[in-house]
């Protein structure tokens, strides 16, 4: 990505639209890499609770990073587009199709309120795993159930 910005420096449409992807990604990679440094400094000669609360910051700081690439990707595939369009095959999707760009994220925006008004609603999910797992954590279920979790250990540890 780094070589398109320096063989386009010239064009700052191009520059920008690849900025966005390399920030976008850069941040994915940071939130994977703090997931795997906290994965790494449990210690498990702590006692159960402790590790459980610490496993647990792990979900939450997943669930996040789910709930985020889920509803921002939508987004995100327009630069994607721009960038790979003028990189394989020198096309100005800028020029080539200005109405297209809109258009596009006009829908990406659409397709967000969309999936947030269908699991607001109370969607019921397929059978499909993957579509379930994509509304507990879009819809924060997944988050809920961790915070409860903590909790729990919070009343054990106070029983103690």
């Amino acid at each position: 990505m780094v070589w398109f910005v320096v063989n386009q420096h010239e064009e700052m449409k191009f520059v920008i639209a690849a900025a966005l992807n390399i920030a976008y990604f850069l941040g994915t990679l940071f939130a994977h890499i703090r997931q795997a440094c906290s994965l790494s400094r449990i210690n498990y000669s702590e006692p159960i609770t402790v590790i459980q609360r610490q496993i647990e910051t792990v979900v939450r700081m997943r669930v996040r990073l789910a709930q985020w690439l889920s509803m921002s990707m939508v987004l995100l595939w327009v630069p994607i587009s721009i960038v790979a369009a003028k990189a394989f095959f020198n096309a100005d999707l800028f020029v080539l199709s200005p109405r297209w760009l809109v258009i596009n994220t006009a829908v990406g925006c659409a397709w967000l309120g969309l999936v947030l008004w269908w699991i607001k609603k109370g969607a019921t999910p397929s059978r499909s795993a993957c579509t379930q797992r994509f509304v507990r954590e879009v819809s924060g279920y997944n988050m809920n159930a961790a915070k409860a979790f903590i909790a729990s250990l919070d009343d054990f540890e106070k029983e103690e």
